[in-house]
């Protein structure tokens, strides 16, 4: 089924309809809180949880939901047979509805990145009394452009494994660029081509880095300017002395990923006349302290 996508300024009418819902700007902020949207999936006309009354804009895009089954150990695990199942033109995005278990983007190779992962986040969510989604992320947006060192994270905060259906969709993008940009410690505001939008201004637009040590976050000026602190002080350097093993690129490597996993390594954002609306912008979280280049893939999918 071809997808087709709509905007709105308030809650929509779904009928019958099947897809998946971006809300942009909520009234009260989503259960990830250092996310500005959220994307519920709709069956038949149906969501399966509350949708925010009140939120900037929302946009829905109407296309196949699949349910499918995935066990997920304690902790932090890559999830292995995805890349085979890669279709290279469409971008694929899992969805949790179970609580306990979310998702993340991060370095794959070793395996005391998933052990360190754990504990930061059992350190994280103990200390702020909160639960998994408020600071991993129940979506996850994965093709294969991912970096070779990079791959998909269940993160299963409870002791027992979970067996659960994920929803999965499939869709492709109607146009696609990659950009490098040069980034420093901090945040470093984005330039969105223009190329994308020269058939069509609006639509969705999803923006993502193929590295694991730096974030994709849609901030205001003020709000920028203090992510990056905000999760320094939410992931301390202090735990390389502590517990940390992944440490042989210095005290910024694991911070930068447990960092990672918080912000995302992604975001979408609404588009409207080739701007997203309001006074927000999309930057680059940059986690390390060495300058260098990073590589971010822009795709959009037009209103049709």
């Amino acid at each position: 089924m071809p997808f087709s996508i709509r905007s709105y300024g308030s809650p929509p009418n779904f009928e019958s309809l099947t897809g998946l819902l971006h809300i942009f700007q909520a009234d009260k902020p989503t259960r990830h809180w250092f996310k500005n949207f959220e994307i519920i999936p709709i069956f038949n006309g149906q969501a399966r949880v509350n949708i925010p009354k009140c939120a900037k804009i929302y946009t829905f895009l109407e296309t196949e939901l699949t349910e499918q089954n995935l066990t997920a150990n304690p902790g932090c695990q890559l999830i292995r047979g995805v890349k085979p199942q890669f279709d290279s033109e469409k971008i694929h995005l899992w969805i949790s509805e179970e609580d306990s278990l979310g998702f993340a983007l991060n370095e794959n190779w070793d395996k005391t990145v998933r052990s360190d992962m754990r504990e930061a986040l059992r350190r994280i969510l103990e200390s702020q009394n909160a639960c998994l989604h408020e600071f991993i992320s129940n979506c996850l947006f994965f093709n294969k452009d991912m970096g070779s060192w990079q791959g998909p994270y269940s993160i299963n905060s409870t002791e027992n494994t979970i067996s659960s259906k994920i929803i999965s969709a499939a869709i492709k993008p109607s146009y696609t660029q990659l950009v490098k940009f040069p980034s420093k410690r901090g945040s470093v505001k984005l330039t969105i081509p223009e190329t994308l939008f020269q058939k069509a201004k609006s639509g969705l637009l999803h923006i993502l880095t193929t590295h694991t040590s730096c974030s994709i976050a849609c901030l205001s000026e003020s709000e920028a300017q203090s992510r990056e602190p905000t999760l320094s002080n939410l992931v301390p350097e202090s735990w390389n002395e502590e517990f940390f093993e992944h440490t042989y690129e210095g005290p910024d490597d694991m911070p930068a990923h447990v960092k990672c996993a918080i912000q995302g390594a992604d975001c979408m954002v609404p588009i409207d006349n080739g701007k997203i609306p309001g006074n927000t912008s999309v930057y680059i979280i940059e986690h390390r302290d060495k300058e260098r280049d990073r590589k971010v893939i822009f795709r959009f999918f037009k209103h049709m």
